[in-house]
């Protein structure tokens, strides 16, 4: 059986979310986010804004923003993460 590209992100992000879930206890303490953006300026800039305004509104919460990696394929950028 064939599984699509949408199931195989899904099931893909599902994996590293048990798999952080299982980590260090301190390391989850940090609160400290990143946020991927697109590569593209104009999402780039957009997400800086609002995580800009997050932070100001969370200050407990912080949140970073970063531009997807540049990879061939969604899944090798997403294996790069984890």
């Amino acid at each position: 059986m064939k599984l699509s590209h949408s199931v195989k992100i899904i099931v893909l992000l599902l994996l590293a979310l048990v798999l952080y879930s299982c980590g260090n206890s301190t390391r989850r303490n940090k609160n400290n986010l990143i946020y991927w953006s697109s590569n593209n300026q104009q999402e780039i800039e957009f997400a800086r804004e609002m995580v800009n305004g997050w932070n100001k509104k969370h200050p407990n919460q912080k949140i970073s923003t970063q531009p997807v990696p540049a990879g061939q394929s969604s899944e090798e950028i997403i294996l790069a993460a984890v």
